[in-house]
């Protein structure tokens, strides 16, 4: 049976990269850390696939618009992604 890793969020991601890297300043890591999110964002903004081996693989879906509904108010809005 496969186990799953538990999901990590950005914040996460960079504080267990600056636990492994020790040889260089944490004001380098985390900018090289910040660069390489601003690389993929702007990968996946042109709709590129990455993959990241033993990580995952990053794509963008197209999704058709579709109407729903405000819970507060039961107002009926176009929701596009």
């Amino acid at each position: 049976m496969k186990t799953r890793t538990p999901k990590q969020n950005k914040s996460d991601l960079l504080k267990s990269f600056l636990r492994s890297e020790n040889d260089l300043n944490q004001q380098i890591n985390e900018s090289f850390f910040n660069r390489f999110f601003e690389l993929l964002e702007i990968a996946l903004s042109k709709h590129q696939n990455i993959e990241l081996r033993n990580f995952g693989i990053f794509k963008t879906k197209l999704m058709p618009s579709r109407y729903g509904s405000d819970p507060r108010n039961k107002k009926k809005n176009l929701y596009t992604f």
